[in-house]
């Protein structure tokens, strides 16, 4: 194995993975309680930053999320290690930081701003040019604005308090994808039979 193929495994023990991943349950069973408890004793509050929504999950959202944690983990891993190398001489801590999280949003605010810039010049979304209507197509990734440079922060922040990329990518890929398969139309498929 080469010196790149191990700087990218970053090898860990299992014991420090099993920590990492009980701490990333904690967080986000305790998030998911308070949600409970919020829904339970406040008429089924809404509990929403902006486009960000943590709502109580079904059975079938809950098994959605089990399908889709790996890929996402598999993300925010990726995401963790180049987050966490990513160090420019002379500039400061928080600076960085910033730097890292505006990288990090920057596809998808682009992306956004292109198609809104596209619709008030044409009148209509580019997608409307090759037959289609998907208007959705953007609406769905507004929260990825926020959640993207969020998710380098926390991945930042859990690196600096533990030395583990592992706990920030495990939080990141739960806590998001419980806002994405929460916040979204539930169709059954082949998982879900």
């Amino acid at each position: 194995m080469n010196n790149y193929s191990i700087a990218i495994l970053l090898p860990i023990s299992g014991k420090s993975l099993g920590k990492s991943a009980l701490l990333a349950l904690a967080v986000f069973g305790s998030a998911m309680l308070l949600v409970v408890f919020s829904n339970f004793f406040f008429a089924y509050s809404d509990m929403r930053m902006w486009v960000i929504a943590f709502r109580q999950v079904t059975r079938s959202q809950l098994l959605s999320w089990m399908c889709y944690l790996i890929f996402y983990f598999v993300f925010y891993y990726a995401n963790s290690i180049v987050i966490n190398t990513s160090r420019m001489r002379d500039m400061s801590a928080g600076k960085n930081l910033t730097l890292c999280a505006v990288i990090n949003g920057a596809g998808i605010i682009l992306f956004v701003l292109f198609n809104f810039i596209y619709l008030f010049a044409r009148g209509h979304l580019i997608w409307n040019d090759f037959g289609r209507d998907y208007f959705l197509s953007v609406a769905v990734v507004f929260p990825m604005m926020v959640v993207l440079p969020l998710a380098a922060v926390y991945s930042r922040k859990l690196f600096e308090k533990t030395g583990s990329i592992y706990l920030g990518a495990l939080v990141n890929a739960m806590i998001f994808t419980w806002i994405v398969v929460g916040n979204t139309a539930t169709h059954y498929s082949f998982f879900l039979g």
